[in-house]
């Protein structure tokens, strides 16, 4: 419902002016104020398909990183993939010092 409501109850103008719903006001006098209500309801039928398709670029981004990077600069028997999660990959990599191994890639791989 979208709407102006005239309200002489100041305890219901207060109540209605802190609803997540209210647009405007204006105190009118001390007995009357009007409240603008914008709607309660709000159809998003679009946003699914917004987080469909950034899901699917994150786990593209994610593939990319473990096979054209993990794979190729550590051996697969020294890089064991151990958990994935939505947007993340938890590796055990056996290296001397895995910041010195990825340091020189850092700036293009890691943020």
């Amino acid at each position: 419902m979208i709407g102006v409501k005239l309200i002489s109850d100041p305890k219901e103008a207060k109540r209605n002016i802190w609803k997540h719903t209210c647009q405007t006001f204006k105190i009118i006098n001390e007995d009357l104020t009007t409240v603008h209500l914008g709607k309660q309801r709000i159809k998003m039928n679009k946003l699914i398909f917004a987080r469909m398709v950034i899901l699917d670029i994150a786990k593209t981004v994610v593939y990319e990183m473990h096979h054209n990077y993990i794979l190729n600069k550590f051996l697969p028997e020294k890089a064991k993939l151990l958990l994935t999660d939505t947007d993340s990959l938890t590796y055990l990599i056996e290296t001397g010092d895995i910041y010195e191994e990825i340091l020189p890639d850092a700036a293009e791989h890691f943020d």
